[in-house]
This record gives structure tokens, sequence and C-alpha cells, in this order.
């Protein structure tokens, strides 16, 4: 079934459920519960094409109508509570969460978003730059996504719901946000930070695997790298240690060492026993090499941080892999195949099979720390 809904005309009330899935994972249901503010005086629903009057309906395609008594105004009020964990969840978060009119709901949202684009004062500027900066900031904040209900409560990457004294987040699209959205939160959210953080150690905890690009609860594995290595080692440098960072070491280095887990790196055997990605066996293989250094670079300044001057000085070294790919009759980073040889295809603005989304002249600046 991909959804239910139940009308309640008694309590003003539609309630169900609809089944998310995608390509890209986020397999899950979001319940949700809505009240109005007067009577339903009719309802029915429709299911699969069929429309008909009972109040249920349930089926891979669903819905609901009601309809009200407009004599005391024409404009009907509406709250809806959604919960990743059940019917009782998306009640509960509706009634928290409850205010007497829209007027007040949209003061409390106004209230919540001046306070949070408050935390950088921007001088110089005209208006419309100025705009255009706090519009940008606004759409910083619309990611990750909190996932736990008023009560501590969310569903995990195992599926079973769990309740936790810290917020829980998903929605991590990390290849798109290590380099410039997390270096940003850790600044301005330093104890939200600490909580994302934590929830990418419950998605290994949970799932065998740090995520590479977390959705709803689970890992849609999209993009290359791990990403998730980058973002927790960082957190943790920047004086945001307020999360497990044992556990998380234990996942990174599942990551780094293979074999292949889940989130893993994609192509990590060769990166491991010829000091790089193979053009003939892996697409991306560039791009994957560059990626994989960056995270074991991360990683050698979070174990010289915490005094593992042996785990930094092996991945420091490992982090300078993309060396082998170095072409110097081009002076580019380019494919290399098993046996050692050169890619045959070349061109330095062409999105060449071993770039991931690029071409050459973009991938000399994807390992800034080899010199």
């Amino acid at each position: 079934l991909a959804g239910e809904v139940e009308v309640l005309p008694g309590g003003r009330r539609v309630r169900g459920w609809t089944h998310t899935d995608s390509d890209l994972g986020g397999d899950f249901i979001v319940y949700f519960d809505a009240t109005f503010d007067r009577d339903i005086i009719e309802h029915g629903t429709w299911a699969d094409g069929v429309v008909g009057s009972e109040a249920t309906a349930s089926g891979e395609s669903v819905g609901a109508w009601v309809a009200f008594d407009l004599t005391t105004g024409d404009a009907v009020q509406a709250e809806v509570g959604i919960s990743y964990t059940g019917p009782d969840g998306a009640e509960a978060n509706r009634l928290a969460e409850s205010v007497a009119t829209l007027d007040e709901a949209h003061s409390r949202a106004a209230d919540a978003w001046a306070e949070r684009l408050a935390l950088i004062e921007l001088e110089g500027g005209d208006p419309h730059e100025q705009r255009i900066f706090y519009s940008a900031l606004y759409h910083v904040f619309q990611h990750p996504t909190l996932f736990t209900d008023n009560d501590g409560s969310y569903r995990g990457f195992d599926d079973q719901v769990h309740n936790d004294s810290r917020p829980f987040y998903t929605d991590f699209s990390l290849w798109d946000t290590y380099r410039t959205l997390h270096p940003l939160l850790i600044l301005l959210l330093p104890d939200e930070s600490a909580d994302m953080a934590q929830s990418m150690v419950r998605m290994y905890e949970q799932s065998g695997g740090l995520p590479r690009w977390a959705l709803g609860t689970s890992d849609g594995g999209s993009m290359i790298g791990t990403s998730a290595d980058i973002v927790l080692a960082e957190t943790w440098l920047k004086g945001v240690t307020d999360f497990d960072v044992d556990t998380a070491w234990e996942g990174m280095i599942a990551h780094a060492d293979g074999p292949w887990s889940p989130g893993g790196r994609d192509g990590i055997e060769n990166y491991l026993s010829l000091g790089y990605v193979t053009a003939d066996t892996q697409g991306g293989s560039v791009s994957r090499t560059q990626e994989f250094a960056w995270d074991d670079w991360s990683m050698s300044n979070l174990a010289a941080a915490r005094g593992d001057t042996v785990e930094a000085n092996r991945l420091f070294e490992r982090s300078h892999n993309p060396r082998n790919l170095w072409d110097p009759s081009v002076e580019f980073f380019r494919g290399r195949n098993v046996d050692g040889t050169w890619d045959e295809s070349f061109a330095s603005t062409r999105w060449e099979e071993y770039y991931t989304e690029g071409d050459a002249w973009q991938h000399l600046w994807l390992t800034p720390h080899i010199d």
C-alpha cells in the first residue's frame, strides 16, 4: 500500500499516512494528523480512482475530501502535525505546537527566523545586496532535517523507533555540503552541529556504516568519497566535541581501510594496493582518488589532534595518493589503468569518464592539501 486516510468528522480531523520511496533511498512512512476549527458537515474518500462516501480508504493512490459550513466565515483554519514514528506521534506533535490563530503561527515563525538570521550581522552593501545575502542564509538553514518528535522519539536507520535526549537529524547531502555548509554551521550553530555529528554516529550504529548521502531513514549512497569523515573531523577539530568521537572514528576507519562497508568508498581496494582508483574498473576514478585523499587527510588531522601519531602519519602519507595520477605530459590529473598506463582519452575541458561532474581544470583544485 502507498497510503491510507481516515476522516473523523466528530473530531474535526483527518489522519493517515503515505509511503515515500525513491531511487536514492529515503524509504519511509510519513504520518499526518490534521484538525479543523469547525465541524465537518460532509466528507468522503477515494482510492485508486474510485470516489466514495466512506470515511476510510487505502491503496496506491488515496485521498479525502471534506466540506464545511461557511456561514460563520469563509476562512477555514487547519493545523497539521507530521511524524515518522507513527500516528500517535503525528497527533502529539500537532498538539505540542498548536496555536490559537494563523496570525499567532505566523508571528512565532517570523520571530524564530529573525532570531536565526540575526546570527550574522551584515555591514555594507545596498538593500538589494543585503536581501540576496539573507535569502541565501535562509536557504542555508533548510537542511539537514530535524527528524525527532517532540517527545524525543525518531525512526532510525534500522527502521526502529528510538528515543534520545538529543535531536536526531537526517538529509545530509554530504558531498554537496562538506566544503561550505557544514563549516559555516559549525561556526554559527556549534551545539546543533554536535547533534548532527552524533546523528551520523547513530546512523553508523544502526546501519553498519557512516552515511554518504543520508535521506530519511536510510543512506541513498549517492556521489563519491566518504564526506562524513571530513565533516566529523572538522567538527571535532574546531572545538565542537560533544559527540561520540570514538565510535565516529570506528566508522571512519571502516571507510578508510576497507573492505567496502555501507556508505563506503567504491574503488577502495585499488586505492589501497596501487595508490589510486583505476580508470578501467571504476567510473570517476580521478575524482574518487582525490576525494579519498581528502578524507584521509581530514582523518590524519583528527588522529594527530587526539595524540595518535601512528595513524596520523599513515593517513597523511596516503592522503598524497593523487600524485600517482599526475601526468606531467599534460600537467593535469588523469585517469590511470590497473597496469599503470594512462587512459587514452584526454581533453582538459572535457568531462572525461574518470572525472565526476567536472573537467581537468576543476580537478586541479580538489586536493588543496597537496603541494
